[in-house]
Order: structure tokens, then sequence, then C-alpha cells
């Protein structure tokens, strides 16, 4: 009986502590995912984010009234999603997606005609399981460093696909590629951090030269559920 009583009483204290980890690990998931969501909505709520968006919506209020309500709705759901967005840690790729759609219709706006952005999506990505919120901040380094830096027009491509049961994620920008140094940006470096966190050291985002540009790769392991 006492065997049985030690017994018990370790498997007891083996079960908590893992709970306990468990919890620790999950509380420090949501405080990274807020985190995520103040960047985003600080990097929308800039200066000059909105003073541009607002100046374009203002010249099409008589042009094409349709087109500036269109505006005024993208902006109002980006801005909502970001304070009041699923707190889950993952999201289906299409729905991470959409979101960024609305956001490249905002910076299309605000780069007045010398932005293109093409995604190419392989189907069998699109219900992948990717961290809320991680796109953004990788789109908006390459807009920073990739096209508003250059006086033509700029292009980006989003490029998703399966690689040897990881899904990778691959953004890529036609800039100089000079002012992208690896490593800088608060945004990215937190992005980094959350996928590392979430899971593992051979997950992340890397950044390399393309070309006269730079290209960030997300790598995470596939999953649906």
């Amino acid at each position: 009986m006492v065997y049985f009583a030690v017994l018990s009483a370790g498997v007891a204290r083996d079960y908590f502590l893992r709970y306990r980890a468990r919890m620790h690990e999950t509380a420090l998931l949501q405080a990274q995912l807020i985190q995520a969501r103040l960047d985003a909505l600080r990097s929308q709520l800039n200066p000059h984010f909105l003073f541009n968006t607002l100046n374009a919506v203002s010249a099409l209020v008589e042009r094409d009234p349709r087109g500036a309500r269109k505006m005024i709705a993208r902006l109002s759901d980006l801005l909502r999603y970001s304070l009041e967005g699923s707190n889950d840690a993952e999201v289906p790729l299409h729905k991470e997606l959409d979101l960024l759609g609305e956001f490249v219709e905002l910076m299309q706006i605000r780069f007045q005609g010398k932005l293109d952005v093409t995604m190419k999506v392989d189907e069998d990505t699109r219900n992948a399981l990717v961290p809320n919120l991680i796109l953004q901040p990788i789109l908006e380094n390459a807009m920073k460093h990739g096209v508003e830096q250059g006086s033509g027009r700029g292009a980006i491509t989003v490029l998703a696909r399966r690689a040897n049961g990881d899904v990778a994620i691959v953004v890529t920008d036609s800039g100089s590629g000079d002012n992208a140094v690896p490593g800088t940006g608060v945004g990215l470096a937190n992005t980094n951090a959350r996928l590392k966190q979430m899971y593992g050291e051979r997950y992340g985002v890397t950044l390399r030269p393309s070309g006269a540009g730079m290209e960030a790769e997300v790598v995470i392991p596939y999953h649906t559920t």
C-alpha cells in the first residue's frame, strides 16, 4: 500500500508539472498573439498610412463614390479585425490571405498605382493552419524596403506551397534589397520569435537576396487540426 501511495503521488506530481507547463505555454502564445495584434494595429494607425488612405478616399468621393465607400469599408474591416479578431493562435491560411488582401488594397491606394501584388497559393495549402496575423508584418517589410524606397513601380509576389511535410510561404519584392538587412525590424523579429515558440527552432523566417530585391520565407509544419 505504501508503494502504491508513493507511486500515485509521483504520477500526480508529474501530471501537475506537465499541466502547469502547458498552461504556461498557452499563456505565452496568447501574449504573443496579443502583441502581434497590437503591432498590426500600430501599423494601421500610422499617421502616414491613415493620411494617405483618407486622402485617396477623399479624391474618390465625387469621381467614384462607390470606390470611396469600398475603401472606407476595407479600412474599417482591417481595423476591426485587429481589435476584435479571433483569439485563436492559428487560423486557416485562406482566412489569413483574405485579411492580407484587404491590407493590400489599402496599400495600393497609399502607393497610388506603384504597387503590384500577386498571390500564388497551392490549393492543398489553403486549409493549413498558420499563426494568426503572421503575414502582414512580412508583407509590410517587403513594401517598406522593396517598394517605398524605389521611384518606379514595385512588385511583390506571395507564394504558398507544400514542402517536405511543411508549408512554405515566400514573399518576394522587386526592390533594391540593400535596405532589407536580415535580423532588423521589430515586426520580423516578433514574427520569428512566435514561429520558434510555436513550432520549434527549425521553423521561422529566413531573409535572403532575390535578384534586385529580397525574399522572406516562412516555414511551418503542415497541419489542419
